[in-house]
């Protein structure tokens, strides 16, 4: 009995050595793109360099020429092996032309393939080159040239390339064109500088909302304003006969001083 008792016990100490099944444990996958917010990247046109766009597997990239009222004429991939090109109208596959009215490219990576025996030709490209040639309503074409490169760890994960036109610089008031030049009556030295004053104020009031409650006929009364005097008519005469108030005046010939 007592053997017995030995060997139960012997039994049971091993019985509790060994490990229980343990329940499979769902396995943490990591993806960075996934973690890492896709953004929208907008881009004044027309490009001045070359634009680098990092390609993220998984987060397809899209660039749109729609904002500037432009078509896809044509476009050149230089490495087909790693990148996929589309457009949201027709393309001939051969010379990637565009068939039909498009505005926007969706770039998207191609996964390499691991097939036995065959040499994997986008093993080690990390980059391409694209061209896309536009046209606009008037028929003016446009060239732009992008780097496409397999994304770091570091880099954003754009989701969209958004072109917009560049701002435009403040027009004066007075459009002549000798007065742009500078060429306002150098005979009367005391004119152009109030001219020059009344307009660069003018521009001032206009950008820092100091008019914002004036109607565009009142700005305008006082832009004739000006174009009266800057063609001898006295300040005050001129301010009479377009209704322009001398509050208005003084605070406009300040911020042109």
């Amino acid at each position: 009995m007592r053997n017995l008792a030995a060997i139960g016990l012997t039994a049971i100490l091993l019985i509790g050595t060994i490990d229980l099944p343990v329940f499979a444990r769902p396995v943490k996958v990591t993806n960075r793109v996934r973690d890492r917010k896709p953004i929208i990247v907008r881009v004044n046109s027309p490009l001045n360099e070359v634009m680098d766009i990092n390609i993220y597997a998984g987060v397809g990239t899209n660039i749109n020429f729609e904002n500037l009222g432009e078509t896809i004429e044509t476009m050149f991939l230089e490495n087909k092996s790693w990148v996929g090109l589309t457009t949201n109208g027709s393309m001939n596959s051969q010379d990637q032309t565009v068939t039909n009215t498009a505005s926007l490219i969706h770039l998207s990576p191609i996964d390499p393939l691991s097939i036995p025996g065959v040499v994997q030709t986008n093993k080690k490209t990390i980059q391409s080159g694209l061209t896309v040639i536009t046209k606009d309503k008037a028929g003016k074409r446009k060239t732009y040239i992008f780097n496409l490169r397999y994304a770091r760890n570091s880099d954003a994960a754009v989701a969209l390339v958004d072109f917009t036109l560049a701002p435009q610089a403040p027009v004066n008031p007075i459009v002549s064109a000798s007065m742009m030049r500078g060429e306002i009556d150098a005979s009367n030295k005391e004119r152009r500088i109030l001219v020059a004053k009344l307009a660069n104020g003018l521009g001032e009031a206009i950008n820092r909302g100091d008019l914002k409650d004036y109607s565009p006929k009142q700005i305008n009364a006082i832009r004739q304003m000006i174009g009266s005097v800057y063609q001898g008519i006295p300040l005050m005469e001129a301010a009479d006969r377009y209704a322009v108030d001398a509050t208005v005046i003084s605070k406009i010939i300040l911020l042109g001083t």
